[in-house]
């Protein structure tokens, strides 16, 4: 019988990642207790933890960024009135800013409402009134932009520029530029109890399996094509490969894309296909998953 084995994967985390304290330190929220912090790290940390947001530079990068476009967590909405947002919006002016990075555009709200599965065009106003669709919103737009690749190496100014301007490298200023880098510095310098790597020894777990890995979990893959139990969230490895995985010396798994005539891949409000890399996900029906959030989807040539 063979095994697999899982291992959070970038770097694992303990239980909190941050605390209200630490988070009201970051924002320098003048009333932590009104603007109700407590709910915005509730709403938060299940969230990042599910998008991977668990090292240190990317926790403090994220958390920098949405203290800085709401302002400081006073906010979900951006501030103003109907003529100020027809001012750069036009006849789009219901689909400003909202949510813990202010999505803006109808468009914007439309890919949401695919990826969260709530009709976020009928109802923009639910990003700004639910923490955990903002939340939500908030970290699958971190992941489509691949700002943790980029956090981790410390390149917090390519960050930022990802986040305000869909730009690695900033070809301009980035809006709030100052008071974004002030809070990551703020973070950095607070951020550190519950965050603290894991060892794999730590978290290795070992699951029997008889004929196939898809036997005993769900698997889906990051952006590399390393897969991971939609349950547990867990990197797996097995001893021997598969039809559709295969291993890297470690014995990780990923998928054998490329060699097995894979077409196109879509999971988690992404696309991969052999002619255009990884993309938005296609637009579908809200309560058909378009975003693939449930499940995964391969299309073989």
């Amino acid at each position: 019988m063979s095994t697999i084995t899982g291992s959070l994967g970038g770097g694992a985390v303990a239980a909190e990642l941050f605390t209200v304290d630490q988070l009201a330190e970051i924002s320098q929220n003048p009333d932590p207790v009104s603007n109700d912090l407590a709910g915005d790290r509730a709403a938060l940390v299940p969230e990042m933890k599910k998008g991977g947001i668990v090292t240190k530079n990317q926790i403090t990068a994220f958390l920098a960024n949405i203290c800085q476009e709401t302002d400081w967590l006073n906010t979900l909405e951006e501030y103003g009135d109907e003529a100020y947002y027809r001012s750069f919006l036009g006849d789009e002016w219901w689909y400003h800013g909202r949510g813990y990075i202010m999505n803006t555009w109808r468009d914007a709200y439309q890919r949401l409402s695919s990826v969260l599965g709530v009709d976020l065009v009928s109802n923009p106003d639910l990003l700004a009134q639910r923490k955990d669709l903002a939340a939500r919103a908030a970290v699958w737009y971190w992941n489509m932009r691949d700002c943790g690749p980029v956090a981790d190496r410390g390149d917090f100014e390519g960050v930022c520029s990802l986040i305000n301007r869909g730009e690695l490298v900033p070809q301009g200023p980035i809006h709030g530029w100052e008071d974004r880098l002030a809070a990551y510095e703020r973070a950095q310098s607070v951020i550190g109890t519950g965050t603290k790597p894991i060892t794999k020894s730590e978290t290795e777990i070992a699951i029997g399996r008889s004929e196939s890995v898809t036997d005993q979990i769900t698997l889906v893959y990051d952006r590399e094509g390393w897969a991971y139990d939609t349950a547990s969230r867990l990197y797996v490895r097995s001893n021997t490969a598969d039809l559709d995985h295969k291993t890297n010396k470690d014995g990780w798994l990923w998928a054998n894309v490329g060699t097995t005539g894979i077409w196109w891949v879509i999971w988690w409000g992404s696309m991969w296909s052999m002619r255009g890399g990884w993309e938005a996900a296609p637009w579908g029906p809200v309560d058909s998953d378009p975003g693939h959030y449930s499940h995964v989807h391969f299309t073989f040539v």
